[in-house]
């Protein structure tokens, strides 16, 4: 499953022993990793917005402590995630994600919108540092930059923060938290971008179904890094107008590892590996039955125009049994499997026969190479 995301793209591939995660929806095909998923809010009951007010909540070190004692649902609370955002050259600046107490944030989304760099929790001296109290912080009361380069705190809020009313939030003092709050009459964000994670049950969305997870092996991905690297590396280009612009870069990668697993597990049979053409190692895997020297001479004759049409070859002239080489030949698994033996010299060729088929046929010998050649453009 080819996927585009929030910071590039990825090759999945869906198997239970992946330790990945794919999101999709059965109805509509939509599909995602966890990192990049989107999803669609139920839509919120309309009433009408109550005066924010501080209520006490002793012992409530929770979202769902907090929730139960005001005796709301979680999705009626505002939760407060902080990280520390570090960048080559920069101390940690303090980034505040205000987010829908139900969810939970997706870091992948979060770098994308802050344009890069890492990500770590912050501690409670950064947290303190920015008027905010831990365990019962909001943005609500906050000195709120208006950018990322401005004054203030930066708050990252999800859309979530839209998609409801009357929220109850932290009061920025220990043991007391506010209701009655709502966005964005009672607080500001620098940033309002989708930075929630997708999860099983939510609403797919494009056509509003169930979202599913289910886990993947990854086999590749691209990143997007954007001009920042070249900005600050001084490498650009000169544009049709004259006027100097810096690269967009970015990087493509492949796990070949995971592409060989991946491969094998989606192609194979009770005997062993059926290589597609394109990926085999060897094109045609030649079994050598000579028993006499002019049968052997035909087999070293048939490797030589096999070579010669350009095709890569196994060749097996070990002094083994006929049964030991096809089962070999098998678990090994390459497209073509010619054997050359007495009985097919005297039905006047060598014997074809492509990995992913019972049927086995003579070739004359001048008519070999094109045959095997058009079983691998099959």
């Amino acid at each position: 499953v080819g996927l585009g995301g929030v910071e590039g793209c990825a090759i999945l591939l869906p198997h239970p022993t992946g330790g990945e995660h794919l999101i999709r929806c059965a109805e509509c095909g939509y599909a995602a990793t966890a990192g990049a998923a989107t999803f669609r809010l139920p839509p919120s009951a309309q009433t009408e917005p109550e005066t924010a007010r501080p209520v006490p909540t002793p012992g409530c070190a929770t979202i769902a402590d907090v929730a139960a004692y005001v005796g709301v649902e979680t999705s009626q609370t505002l939760k407060a995630v902080f990280y520390a955002w570090e960048r080559p050259g920069q101390g940690p600046t303090l980034v505040f994600v205000v987010v829908r107490g139900d969810l939970e944030v997706n870091e992948a989304k979060l770098r994308a919108v802050l344009g890069g760099g890492t990500l770590r929790p912050a501690s409670d001296d950064l947290i303190r540092a920015a008027g905010a109290e831990p365990g019962y912080a909001s943005p609500v009361g906050l000195r709120v930059r208006t950018n990322l380069k401005g004054e203030g705190v930066l708050v990252v809020g999800d859309r979530s923060i839209e998609a409801g009313m009357n929220f109850v939030a932290g009061a920025n003092r220990e043991g007391y938290h506010l209701v009655g709050v709502n966005y964005p009459r009672d607080f500001a964000v620098t940033l309002l971008a989708d930075v929630a994670q997708a999860q099983p049950g939510h609403l797919c969305p494009r056509c509003g179904g169930r979202l599913e997870v289910e886990p993947a092996v990854g086999l590749g991905r691209c990143e997007k890094w954007g001009t920042r690297p070249a900005e600050r590396t001084e490498v650009g280009f000169v544009d049709a107008e004259g006027r100097q612009r810096p690269l967009a870069m970015g990087s493509y990668r492949f796990d070949l590892s995971g592409l060989l697993a991946a491969v094998l597990e989606t192609h194979h049979d009770e005997a062993g590996i059926v290589w597609p053409p394109p990926v085999a190692p060897f094109d045609v895997h030649l079994v050598s039955l000579a028993r006499s020297e002019d049968e052997r001479a035909v087999a070293e004759r048939i490797y030589a125009r096999l070579l010669e049409r350009g095709l890569a070859v196994l060749y097996d002239d070990r002094n083994e049994s006929a049964g030991v080489k096809f089962a070999d030949a098998d678990l090994i698994g390459c497209p073509v499997r010619v054997t050359v033996s007495r009985r097919s010299l005297e039905q006047g060729g060598v014997e074809v026969k492509a990995r992913w088929s019972k049927e086995r046929t003579v070739v004359p010998e001048d008519a070999l190479a094109e045959r095997a050649a058009g079983l691998l453009d099959r």
